[in-house]
């Protein structure tokens, strides 16, 4: 797999695996509008880092993280589900970490309550539950920089 920039012309096929990896569980929680889906996925687009992710030349997924002043924020990490649970996530993950210990900063995230599956990844990762809301829950490695 490779990690590689992402470019503006690749917006709307990175919104559709956004609709494969995440509508349903937003339907779930809130309810999925496309008009506001697709005008938050520009503000993200807008204002954060993003990357693809491929397979021979084709898009598989795609990261987007934020740098605050005092942590790496993770948005998204999105396989296609026919690459899912093949340990992909991890070495996005371990990428992620990289970028986040080049600054001395902790990871932090949130996952959707409807999600047992990530949230048990992150979780085998060592990144520890920090708060539960009303979506889902706020972790964080913050632990591991202490050490």
């Amino acid at each position: 797999m490779k990690i590689e920039p992402a470019k503006e012309e690749q917006l709307k096929e990175l919104f559709e695996i956004h609709k494969l990896c995440f509508k349903t569980q937003i339907e779930e929680i809130w309810g999925w509008d496309e008009d506001w889906q697709w005008n938050y996925f520009n503000e993200e687009w807008n204002n954060s880092e993003w990357r693809i992710l491929t397979e021979n030349e084709t898009i598989i997924g795609y990261l987007v993280w934020t740098m605050k002043p005092d942590h790496l924020y993770l948005q998204n990490i999105c396989f296609l589900p026919d690459h899912q649970g093949k340990g992909l996530g991890k070495s996005t993950m371990a990428y992620i970490e990289k970028l986040a210990s080049d600054r001395s900063f902790p990871v932090k995230l949130s996952t959707f309550r409807t999600n047992d599956r990530v949230l048990k990844f992150y979780q085998d990762l060592g990144y520890k539950i920090t708060e539960k809301v009303e979506t889902g829950y706020r972790l964080s490695n913050e632990h591991k920089q202490a050490n």
